[in-house]
This record gives C-alpha cells, structure tokens and sequence, in this order.
C-alpha cells in the first residue's frame, strides 16, 4: 500500500496532477490505511482520501455483498489523521452502492459517511451488468441521493437517473480512457452538461491507462466528437453549434475537479485567496509551439513531457521538468512488491497444482 500510493503520488505530480481522489479499497487490515496516508502526507500531494474496505473475497465484496465497511476503523482513520477539513488531506468513503451491496449495506454505509461528515463516492452504470442495476434509482428509492455524492462513470444512466442526480446536487466524475478502454460505455460528457452538471475526470487505474489528465481529456474528447460527427452525417445535418470545445475539457480537468472533491473554495483556479497550485506548462516544446491558443495548446497538443514546473500549497514539487521527490527510492518499492506479489502467485499456482 506504501509503495503504491507513493509512486503514484508521484506519477501523479510529474503529469500536473495536484489534487487526488485515492480511491483506496484494499484496506484488509488496519495498517493498509495507515501505510496508504503515509504516503500521501509524504509525497506532498493535495488528497482526498477515500476510505474502502475489502477484507474479505471479491466475490463477497463486490457481488450482493452482506460485508458494510468497518465503521470502527472508518472513525479510527477520521479521528487520526483528518482532525480538521482544511488541511492537505481531507477524507471521503469509497462505497460500492445498491446492486453491489444489500440495501441495509447501502443505508448503514451511507449513514455512517453522514454521521462522520464526510462525503461518499461510488462507481455507478458502468458497462452492461452494473448498468442494469439502476442504481441512481435504488439510491433514491431508499431516500440516500444528496450533494455529498459522486457518481463515477455513469455511462448506463437513463434520463430519469440523470435528473435525480441533477436535482439531489449530486456530482459527475468520468474516466474516459478506462471506460472506452474496458467496455464501461461512452463517456457521458455531453449528457451530464446537458443536465447542468460540471462533470470532473477520474483516471480509475493506472495499471491498464495512463496517469494524466492530459490523456483523459483527449479520449473525451474525441470520443464525443465523433460521436456527433457520426449522427450528424448519417442524418446529413451540420454538426451543431455548441459541439464540445477545448476550454470544456480544461475546466474538466481542473476548475469542475476541484469542485467535485469538495475543494473548489481553495484549489481549481488561479484566483486570489486560493492555495498555491500551480502547473507550468513549457510552451515552448516543439509539440506545443507555436501557442496561439493557450487553452487549445494545453487540451490538445500538451503531454507529460511539457510539465516543467508543479507546485502545491505554495510548496515545489517539480521544477525544470524533474521531480524533487525520492523518485528511485519509490520506484525501487513498487519494484520489490511487484516481484513478491509475483513469486506468491507462483508458489500458490506450484501448490494447487501438486
């Protein structure tokens, strides 16, 4: 857990990233957490820290699960490590919702987020079998829809399910490159600004897509660009006016995701009486240059490789295009877990095989 979300950190800063969701759901003991927030506070990143659980089999978790998120380590974790919400790092519950989990599983996970005061966030319509199970609707049948919510991909949302969220103040996060990439659906942009929502962007899992915003833009965008090109040709119409723009996707990838984590008051913009976050994009880069339009440059020609310079909550986190973290020492950890986590399947195939 310490090895990865550090290396994570930190691939995270190197692309421009300075605020992360961790969705953190392999907490099978007390210390995964523990060894999951050092690495936050020592990486330097801001995050918001959702609380998962998964002690238990996948199938007992993740499929009609009876096992609710242990409460007692849920307010063990709050009462640590975020005393206060305006610090660094601040904390959320990663809970999996109707479908996935029994209603009395549903009701004592969401009520525990709202004792605590803490906001929830859950994957929601992705692909076929969670599309089915309608799970805006349960939430709302089971009195539970709020504006402490974040839906994550939404691709199977019906129109009702898109104006309960609307109408409960729910917020919208769409990974993009995970979704195309993993048969999730198309990445609903255009439907959630439909229905006034500022949807955000999530990148779900670096071990099968990259981990920048940069990526996650343009699989969007695209995405829905051709979308509208298609059905406008079949039909021979002109595309639309208000088609999707390159300014849309930057407030994705920015102002709407601080506002989905719940820290639009302090970080998202370049505003006076916010911290410190700042990306610096090298313009100058033969893959960049020449910039005639700035916001065009950064959503659609810019990559990892321009950010030069990355500071958070006043703090430098990368300068000249290098970072100033232990990058060697994190590589080296993932390195060394990667190998045991290999040689452990190994052994236990060797076993089962004997």
């Amino acid at each position: 857990m310490y090895a990865s979300n550090l290396a994570g950190t930190l691939e995270c800063i190197n692309a421009g990233i300075t605020t992360l969701v961790d969705w953190s759901h392999i907490n099978n003991t007390p210390e995964h957490p523990d060894a999951a927030i050092r690495a936050l506070q020592e990486s330097g990143i801001r995050a918001q820290y959702a609380y998962g659980s998964a002690n238990t089999s996948l199938a007992d978790y993740w499929f009609e699960s009876k096992i609710a998120i242990p409460e007692d380590d849920v307010k063990r974790v709050r009462d640590t490590y975020f005393p206060s919400d305006d610090g660094l790092l601040t904390m959320a519950l990663a809970t999996r919702g109707p479908g996935f989990c029994i209603d009395d599983v549903v009701r004592k996970e969401w009520g525990m987020a709202r004792d605590l005061g803490i906001p929830i966030t859950v994957h929601v319509a992705m692909g076929r079998i969670a599309g089915r199970f309608g799970m805006i609707r349960q939430l709302n049948d089971l009195g539970l829809l709020g504006p402490d919510t974040t839906y994550i991909h939404c691709c199977y949302f019906s129109d009702e399910e898109w104006q309960m969220v609307a109408d409960s103040g729910g917020t919208i996060s769409i990974a993009a490159q995970v979704e195309l990439q993993m048969g999730h659906g198309s990445p609903p942009v255009m439907k959630s600004l439909e229905y006034g929502l500022r949807p955000s962007f999530s990148i779900d899992v670096v071990t099968t897509v990259p981990g920048d915003m940069f990526t996650e833009m343009r699989a969007a965008f695209g995405c829905e660009r051709v979308r509208v090109n298609a059905a406008c040709w079949e039909a021979n119409i002109d595309v639309p006016e208000d088609m999707l723009t390159a300014r849309q996707m930057l407030e994705m990838a920015t102002i709407n995701g601080a506002e989905v984590a719940g820290l639009k008051d302090r970080t998202g913009s370049l505003t006076v009486g916010k911290k410190a976050d700042v990306v610096v994009i090298d313009a100058k880069a033969i893959n960049v240059a020449p910039v005639i339009d700035p916001v065009a440059a950064v959503t659609l020609s810019a990559d990892v490789s321009n950010v030069d310079t990355v500071i958070i909550d006043g703090k430098i986190r990368k300068r000249d295009g290098r970072l100033l973290g232990d990058v060697d020492h994190a590589r080296r950890l993932v390195q060394e877990s990667s190998e045991y986590l290999l040689s452990q399947t190994a052994s236990r195939q060797q076993g089962e095989g004997a």
